[in-house]
C-alpha cells in the first residue's frame, strides 16, 4: 500500500511539473493556585522567478513551501516602519505587515487587530527578543483566527508574577504557527499561556522554558478551547523542587484537541509531560517519553474530574519516584481515562496508577515500540520514528489511516498528520515513514528536522 501510493504520487507530479497549472495557493484558572496546507511565509516573489528555491528538478512532495506564498506586504519591517509594533500599528485589519530577518528586542501586542504578521525568512532567520520585560508577545482584545503570528522565534520573555512570558493569550482566538517559543520563564506558562481562548497552534516547537508554578512549556487555563497540532513540546522545567504541575502542558477547567504532538524531556514535581486538571482532553497520534517527576505522573497526570479520550498514543520511558510513571489518575474517582490502540511501555515505577491496567483491550498494547534511535541517555536526542522492527506500525485505530491510506501507525508519526511536521521550518515537511530516511520512499521531505540548512535537494 505505500509503495503504490508514492508512485502515484510521484506521477501526478510529474504530470503536473509538465503543465504547471497556475498556483493560488489557493472557573478557576488556578492563576494562584499551586493544585493547580501550506503556508509559503517568508518569500513575497514579487517580481521574483524562485531564483533561491531550491525546486530545481523537484517535484516538492513534502515540502510546505514555508516561505514561499507569493504573498503581497502592505507593511514591511524596517523598509516602511522601523519595529514590528510600529508596522502593527500602521496596519488595518486584512493586511500583511511582513518582516525582514534581524532580532528586534521588543514586546509586540496585536491591539485587536485581524493582521498577518509574518516573517519573510521564518524563525531562523527572524527572532521576537522581549529583552526580559514581560511577554513577547501579546493577544488580550478579542482578537479572532485571522489575528496570525507566523514563522519567528520568540524569545527571552519574562513574566515572573504573571502568564505566557513567550506569547500570553486572554480572551482572544488568534492563530499561531511556524513558531520557535523558546527561553521564556513566567509563573505560569512560561512559554504560551492561553486563557479565554479558542486558539489554533500548528507546527510549532516549544521548548527550554520555564515556570515558577505550573505549566513550563504551554498553560491552558478557564474557558480555553484550543488545538494543537504538529507541536513538539520539550525540554520544559517547572522547578521539580518546588509545588509544581505540568512540565511540558498544565491544563485547568479547558477543552483541549492535541493531534501529533510530542511531549519529551520535560520535568515539574507533578505531571512531568502533562498535568490537567477538570478538563476535557482528546488526545491522538501523539509521543510522551522521557519526561521525569521526583514524585508522581511522570508522562500524563489526570487530576479532578479531568475526562480524557485517548488514541493512537505512545507513553513510554517515563521516570518518577511515586505511582504511575505513565499515567497516574488523582482523585479521580472511576473517572478513567478511554484509551484505544494506546501503547504504554517501560514507564518507572509503573506504568499505571489509580486506574485499571487496560492492556489487552481495545487495541491497547504493553511492549516495546522499537524507535529509531533512544542510545542516547538525554530524550531530546531520541529519534521517535518507529523502526521497520517496530510492533505499533499499523496498529492503530482501523478508522484511523496514515497519509497513503494504510492503517495508522501508533505514536507521533501515524494517523493523517503524521506527515505534517516541519520542526526546524525550513519549508520541508519530516518523512514520517517507519525506518529510516529514504529518499526513494519519501520524495521531497525532509531528512533532518532539526537543521535548517538540510532538506530536500539540499543534503537529503
Amino acid at each position: 500500500m505505500r509503495t503504490l501510493f508514492w508512485i502515484t504520487l510521484i506521477a501526478i507530479s510529474l504530470l503536473w511539473a509538465g503543465c504547471d497549472p497556475a498556483d493560488d495557493d489557493d472557573g478557576d484558572d488556578d492563576t494562584s493556585d499551586d493544585d493547580t496546507s501550506d503556508d509559503d511565509t517568508g518569500d513575497d516573489d514579487t517580481g521574483d522567478d524562485d531564483t533561491g528555491d531550491d525546486d530545481t528538478g523537484d517535484d516538492d512532495t513534502g515540502d510546505d513551501d514555508t516561505g514561499d506564498d507569493d504573498i503581497v506586504c502592505d507593511v514591511t519591517v524596517p523598509t516602511d516602519q522601523p519595529t514590528v509594533q510600529d508596522g502593527i500599528t500602521d496596519a488595518a485589519d486584512g493586511e500583511v505587515v511582513c518582516v525582514e530577518p534581524g532580532t528586534y528586542v521588543e514586546n509586540v501586542d496585536f491591539l485587536g487587530k485581524e493582521i498577518h504578521l509574518v516573517a519573510l525568512q521564518g524563525p531562523s532567520a527572524t527572532i521576537l527578543d522581549g529583552g526580559g520585560a514581560g511577554s513577547v508577545v501579546d493577544f488580550h482584545s478579542q482578537e479572532g483566527p485571522d489575528a496570525i503570528l507566523d514563522g519567528f522565534t520568540v524569545t527571552n520573555g519574562l513574566s515572573t508574577q504573571g502568564n505566557g512570558a513567550g506569547i500570553h493569550v486572554d480572551d482572544a482566538n488568534p492563530t499561531l504557527r511556524n513558531l520557535i517559543v523558546e527561553s521564556n520563564e513566567a509563573m505560569f506558562g512560561g512559554g504560551l499561556s492561553l486563557e479565554r481562548s479558542a486558539a489554533t497552534c500548528t507546527n510549532m516547537v516549544v521548548r527550554s522554558n520555564m515556570a515558577a508554578v505550573n505549566g513550563a512549556g504551554v498553560f491552558l487555563g478557564e474557558l480555553s478551547y484550543p488545538t494543537l497540532s504538529n507541536v513538539l513540546i520539550e525540554g520544559n522545567s517547572a522547578d521539580p523542587s518546588a509545588d509544581t504541575r505540568g512540565g511540558g502542558i498544565f491544563t485547568t477547567q479547558a477543552t483541549v484537541v492535541m493531534s501529533n504532538v510530542i511531549l519529551r524531556g520535560n520535568e515539574a514535581k507533578y505531571g512531568g509531560g502533562m498535568y490537567t486538571l477538570q478538563s476535557d482532553i482528546t488526545m491522538s497520534n501523539a509521543a510522551v517519553v522521557g519526561n521525569t517527576v521526583p514524585a508522581q505522573g511522570a508522562g500524563l497526570e489526570f487530576a479532578h474530574d479531568t475526562v480524557a479520550t485517548l488514541t493512537n498514543v505512545l507513553i513510554a520511558h517515563n521516570t518518577g519516584q511515586y505511582y504511575g510513571g505513565g499515567v497516574h489518575l488523582m482523585n479521580q474517582g472511576e473517572l478513567y481515562p478511554v484509551m484505544s490502540h494506546c501503547n504504554v511501555y517501560g514507564n518507572a515505577p509503573e506504568n499505571y496508577a489509580g486506574m485499571p491496567d487496560p492492556t489487552g483491550s481495545d487495541g491497547n498494547l504493553s511492549v516495546d515500540p522499537v524507535l529509531l534511535d533512544t542510545a542516547s541517555k538525554d530524550p531530546l536526542a531520541w529519534d521517535l520514528h518507529l523502526d521497520t522492527s517496530s510492533p505499533l506500525i499499523d496498529a492503530g485505530d482501523a478508522a484511523i489511516l496514515d497519509p497513503d491510506g494504510s492503517p495508522s501507525d501508533i505514536g507521533a508519526y501515524g494517523g493523517p498528520g503524521a506527515g505534517g511536521f516541519d520542526l526546524d521550518l525550513d519549508g520541508y515537511f519530516q518523512w514520517w515513514l517507519p525506518g529510516a530516511y529514504d529518499a526513494g520512499t519519501s520524495p521531497g521531505m525532509d531528512c533532518d528536522d532539526a537543521d535548517p540548512s538540510i532538506h530536500a535537494g539540499n543534503g537529503c
